[in-house]
């Protein structure tokens, strides 16, 4: 009877270990399905832009294309957010945004003579130059997808391959607070830009992860634009720019 009992409490045993067993598989595969959510720190290349307004009194302008090129650019930082849809596919979405404005303050005229050289002005009251009105503003944003790879031998690193769109627009205008302004000036910049890009993730834990990725090919349109002077036509220089195995970025992130 003693043996007889043993099997059937090893019997019951197995059954609540099967049956747990079992409600984990299904509450996996529920969580494979089931959305997540990433969020990452990049540094590396980012896409961005930036223009400064030039004087509105000067009497000849002239303007460069912007330079797309990644290896002229320092080290920036971005901020990036996928949703992991099942095992393979992430979609990507992030950007910034940024406003400033500098207030404009007069001139205060001292009694020092511009055209005078340091030794005949010298005791005399220096003059404080006008601060001109400004305001600027900046965004970039982006979106694209990924297909994730799963290596069964590492099943903590996941490489990737995707597309990115993205764009960057900055904008600065400034009013000089001088009687020979003539009106705003005021200097644009977009960007354009499509990739193909791989790269890796590393999960140290199921939620946090180390990557890096790079472009293996991409295409960026980006133009300058000013209007030194209200009524004026706007004066522009747009650049094209190819690059290959390009913009490699470093990724810190999470998962939840």
């Amino acid at each position: 009877m003693r043996i007889v009992r043993n099997i059937m409490i090893v019997m019951a045993v197995a059954l609540v270990g099967l049956n747990a067993s079992a409600q984990e598989t299904k509450t996996g595969e529920k969580a494979e399905k089931k959305a997540r959510l990433t969020l990452a720190v990049t540094a590396g290349a980012n896409t961005g832009a930036a223009i400064t307004a030039p004087a509105g009194t000067l009497a000849t302008y002239g303007i460069e294309a912007p330079s797309a090129n990644w290896m002229n650019k320092g080290l920036s930082f971005g901020v990036e957010g996928g949703i992991l849809i099942g095992k393979h596919w992430r979609l990507n979405i992030g950007g910034g945004f940024n406003f400033a404005t500098n207030p404009n303050y007069s001139e205060v005229p001292g009694t020092a003579d511009p055209n005078a050289t340091a030794e005949e002005n010298w005791g005399e009251v220096p003059n404080y130059s006008a601060v001109d009105l400004q305001q600027s503003i900046a965004y970039t944003a982006f979106f694209g997808t990924d297909y994730i790879f799963d290596i069964p031998a590492v099943p903590a690193l996941k490489p990737y391959m995707g597309i990115r769109f993205s764009g960057a627009y900055a904008c600065n205008q400034k009013v000089a607070d001088t009687p020979l302004a003539m009106g705003s000036s005021v200097a644009e910049s977009f960007a354009l830009r499509a990739s193909l890009m791989t790269g890796a993730d590393y999960y140290i834990t199921d939620a946090f992860f180390i990557g890096i990725g790079f472009d293996i090919a991409s295409y960026t349109y980006s133009v300058n634009v000013i209007k030194p002077q209200q009524g004026l036509g706007a004066l522009g220089a747009d650049s094209h720019n190819i690059g290959a195995f390009a913009q490699p970025q470093l990724k810190i992130g999470v998962r939840f």
